[in-house]
């Protein structure tokens, strides 16, 4: 929580992306870290970088991990 309290757009970024190429199994422990932050004022939210940083994060979401099976084929022959 304190990333999501004081911590930036990139930060958040780096953590969802982090999760998303985890092994199976992951989402019973980190789906609470998958969530963006939120703006404290009107300004913010009609910011072009707020605007920015919530369309990476959907992006994010919705499109395929790329390299991710390469990614798990290497942790399951360094953790298999």
């Amino acid at each position: 929580d304190i990333v999501y309290s004081y911590g930036n757009y990139n930060e958040t970024l780096f953590i969802i992306n982090h999760v998303l190429r985890c092994p199976p199994g992951i989402h019973q422990w980190a789906t609470n870290f998958v969530r963006f932050l939120l703006p404290t004022s009107f300004e913010i939210l009609c910011s072009p970088m707020y605007i920015r940083y919530v369309a990476h994060f959907l992006a994010t979401l919705l499109f395929p991990v790329k390299n991710r099976d390469i990614f798990l084929q290497n942790w399951l022959g360094e953790h298999g």
